[in-house]
């Protein structure tokens, strides 16, 4: 049996790893570990690692009359008199936006993985190894904070949101204002800063995420390898997996996000006092295969199937090589959203599902062509919210899009020349061989556009090249 231990410090706080392996018997070896990441807060997203510019500071500024003719001041009369910090004023950015420190901003993102493998040798140079391969993750960067939003406890008042603060209707209702000289509607004098239109967190963008994400991911993964022998090396690899987090695009399960179905690390908080309703299936295809290999083909002069082939025959059948990269796998989860009309600042809106309707109306595409046959998800099987009311739908749903099938294949020849000292060599290569459409997430995910639901683009296309060289 070996353990290994390893804690290191750097782009994270601290990342600890415990490894355990052990000889079965000479063919088998089973393997366990698992890891305690620290992440340094803000580390994962778009901003990096923020810096926070705290306190108050001044910065007077005194200028020349005359370009400069006549100085801004004489240092023997001393320094002009000027206001200095702090300014400790309630009307300052009153009506503008804002930027805050939110504590949890600082708290260190925790991961924790875990790792069972069985490898077994056999046969000459194969290897299989079969292994469950977890993380769970929390205070994660999500991305999804709003902290300037009305409570969404408030939505039951209706159109009352909507009324200014001095109508009739809202003074009778026991609303008032949040401070003397206040203008706006219920609405902004009901959030948590009212004097402000917008709050965001400092070195972030609008909507810089406190660490307030989790996840959770689990997989069975495969591996079946062949060390190159026999002129045949082959490398393919298997994953079943899922991912539940309510922040995608971090390290939860290394998967990338899909912001641009309007859903992860951006403007996803629906609802910032309800942040459990965005627990869903994270960006990733619940199951993948890839698979890699290289085959010198058995004919010529030194192989198993050289005959009595000499010279310029036996010259052509020798040194031919096919090789291919295939990968196959599922479609990720679908994101579907509404138009966001509600008054309580929040940053999405999600549709209503309708229960018992199929959300899929064709898994089947061939060709974008033609209104029908490009419809892929079912305007049916959604509804728009009530009034003031937030939609149900996930925040991915349980339909996926179309599945990715890719083979990148090759085929190579090698001439020897000059006592074999030197050969040339001749590829053809093919991109997506097959010439196989590519869909993947594209189709109008906003349920208010007449398009709903429709293909908006496709990739693909077969892209075939020829290369030659001369190796000496």
């Amino acid at each position: 049996m070996r353990i290994y231990n390893n804690i290191t410090y750097g782009e994270f706080l601290r990342e600890v790893r415990h490894d355990v392996a052990y000889a079965l018997k000479p063919t088998v070896v089973i393997r366990a570990g698992f890891a305690l990441i620290d992440e340094t807060p803000g580390i994962a997203g778009s901003n990096g690692n923020r810096a926070f510019a705290l306190g108050f500071n001044g910065s007077p500024s005194f200028v020349s009359p005359d370009t400069g003719v006549t100085p801004a001041f004489n240092w023997s009369s001393g320094f002009p008199a000027f206001t200095p910090p702090p300014f400790i004023n309630p009307t300052v950015g009153n009506g503008q936006g804002v930027t805050i420190y939110d504590i949890n901003s600082s708290h260190p993102g925790n991961l924790f993985q875990w790792h069972f493998n069985v490898q077994e040798s056999f046969k000459p140079n194969w290897l299989l190894d079969v292994g469950y391969v977890g993380s769970k993750g929390t205070y994660l960067y999500s991305g999804a904070n709003e902290p300037n939003q009305v409570d969404s406890k408030y939505l039951s008042l209706g159109s009352l949101l909507l009324g200014s603060i001095y109508s009739p209707a809202v003074v009778a209702a026991g609303f008032k204002p949040p401070y003397p000289g206040f203008t706006g509607s219920l609405a902004q004098a009901l959030r948590p800063w009212p004097q402000y239109l917008a709050v965001s967190e400092a070195g972030g963008g609008t909507l810089a995420g406190a660490q307030n994400g989790n996840s959770t991911y689990n997989s069975l993964q495969v591996k079946l390898q062949h060390n190159f022998s026999e002129g045949l090396y082959l490398l393919a690899s298997y994953t079943w997996q899922k991912w539940l987090t309510n922040a995608p695009g971090t390290e939860g399960a290394g998967a990338g996000a899909v912001s641009s179905q309007g859903g992860f690390e951006g403007v996803s908080a629906r609802d910032n006092y309800n942040r459990k309703i965005e627990h869903a299936l994270g960006p990733v295809p619940p199951q993948q295969l890839a698979i890699g290999f290289n085959y010198e083909l058995p004919f010529g002069p030194g192989k198993p199937l050289a005959g009595s082939t000499r010279g310029i025959v036996g010259s052509f059948l020798r040194g031919w090589q096919i090789n291919g990269i295939l990968n196959y796998r599922q479609g990720t989860p679908l994101v579907v959203i509404a138009n966001n009309t509600l008054p309580i600042f929040n940053d999405i809106q999600f549709p209503n599902i309708v229960s018992g309707v199929p959300q899929v109306l064709n898994h089947t595409i061939t060709t974008p062509r033609g209104p029908n046959r490009q419809l892929y998800l079912n305007p049916a099987a959604f509804s728009q919210p009530a009034a003031f009311t937030i939609g149900n739908a996930p925040a991915t749903l349980n339909v996926r899009g179309f599945a990715n099938l890719n083979e990148n294949l090759g085929l190579m020849k090698r001439f020897y020349f000059a006592g074999e000292r030197a050969n040339f060599e001749i590829r053809f290569e093919a991109f997506n061989a097959f010439n196989r459409h590519s869909y993947g997430n594209n189709i109008d995910y906003n349920y208010n556009d007449p398009s709903f639901g429709s293909i908006t683009g496709v990739g693909g296309g077969r892209s075939p090249q020829i290369a030659g060289k001369i190796v000496f």
